[in-house]
């Protein structure tokens, strides 16, 4: 049986970076004023960081709105193994009491695994050395505020933070979709070993399920693997407006993450997909994958009218495991981003997994609109995934 991790995103945006477009704008007057909110040493001094004691909580932005977050940069000194599995990230819109956002921190920028790896895409990316960066813009109206938990046993010896973010000189539009992340995870997973077929998806992992009107904007999965042999055999499935047979249908969870042939063995990582983390297919191995549709997110969610559940899953031929925090069906681990997802439910493998991180926890993204309620991108906030609880690592 394999560990699943899974981190959802989803961005109102149509791309997370557009620099041909940004360089062709510079002569362009904005209408924002760019601001930061930031640990820096407010006495001058190079006390930058903030240690954070094992179960407190520090606000790392509360900012007035109009205003959209545009980068998100972190840096953690913390001796506890697996600590970016044990620190938790949380965001608020708008003075809602649930967050849009909840993950573990390494999840959001797709270290499920619990292990740094240096690695770029458009708009998640981690430096050298330990920088954590997010360019997925993340508006609000009235007002944002994120938090940063020690749900570990020992403390956080230093939190760094820029969190870069415009204040705008006008409202929102009306149909402005906020950003959601969903986290989901399966320890382990549950195997369906003699699958044959699977025409509906009944026994897949489900990466997220949301309701309301939004984008999918993509995903992040690690994977620790329980059992010998490729675990990525299970097709990814998008299940829009109450659909019983899926709109959109994939051919494998490698195919999924635009690689081929169980990945050849060669770590990868480009601007929209990757597998920078790629194991022998063996037991105790580790996999880290992302897949981001900014080319063209509305073909996963599309427009999922408001009491009608969108789901995306992956079905997993042999067992995995792992955990998840989106709420579309794949049959894996997995993370997703969207624009607009609300709820979310676990499911087993029929195949290999879409968009999971097959080795413990997943987070998934979306973005909707400023009033359903759950972690997904820019969308009405929607369902979200369960309280991120301890971690799977032993």
């Amino acid at each position: 049986m394999r560990l699943l991790i899974i981190l959802l995103l989803t961005v109102a945006s149509a791309n997370a970076q557009n620099w041909g477009a940004a360089l062709s704008d510079l002569s362009k007057p904005k209408g924002y004023r760019l601001r930061r909110s930031s640990s820096y040493d407010r006495t001058g001094g190079n006390a930058d960081a903030r240690r954070v004691a094992p179960g407190d909580s520090i606000t790392v932005f509360d900012e007035a709105g109009p205003g959209e977050i545009s980068h998100i940069w972190f840096t953690i000194a913390d001796k506890e193994e697996k600590h970016l599995k044990k620190i938790v990230l949380r965001a608020y819109w708008d003075g809602e009491d649930t967050p849009s956002i909840e993950a573990p921190i390494g999840d959001f920028f797709g270290l499920g695994n619990g292990e740094y790896f240096l690695y770029q895409s458009a708009p998640l990316a981690v430096g050298a050395d330990k920088a954590l960066n997010s360019f997925f813009p993340m508006p609000f109206g009235k007002h944002g505020r994120i938090t940063v938990s020690n749900e570990g046993s020992q403390p956080i010896d230093a939190l760094y933070w820029n969190i870069d973010w415009r204040q705008l000189s006008s409202p929102l539009p009306a149909d402005t979709l906020y950003f959601h992340g969903q986290y989901r995870q399966a320890t382990p997973n549950a195997a369906v070993p003699d699958a044959k077929t699977n025409p509906d998806g009944k026994n897949n992992y489900v990466w997220m399920e949301a309701s309301g009107r939004g984008h999918f904007v993509g995903v992040t999965m690690s994977v620790f693997e329980n059992d010998d042999r490729w675990w990525g055999e299970g097709d990814d499935m998008f299940f829009v407006d109450g659909e019983k047979v899926p709109s959109i249908n994939g051919t494998g969870t490698e195919d999924y993450f635009l690689g081929a042939w169980d990945f050849g063995g060669k770590p990868f990582s480009y601007q929209l997909f990757g597998a920078p983390v790629v194991g022998p297919e063996k037991k105790g191995s580790k996999w880290s994958l992302y897949r981001f549709h900014l080319d063209s997110q509305a073909k996963v969610i599309a427009d999922a009218l408001q009491d009608t559940p969108a789901k995306l899953a992956s079905a997993g031929q042999r067992e995995t495991g792992g955990e998840s925090t989106p709420a579309v069906k794949p049959s894996g681990h997995q993370s997703d981003m969207g624009n607009e997802a609300q709820g979310r439910e676990p499911g087993s493998d029929n195949d290999p997994v879409v968009e999971v991180e097959l080795p413990e926890r997943g987070h998934a993204a979306t973005q909707e609109k400023p009033n359903a309620q759950k972690h997904r991108g820019h969308r009405k906030h929607p369902a979200r995934a369960p309280p991120v609880k301890g971690s799977p690592y032993p």
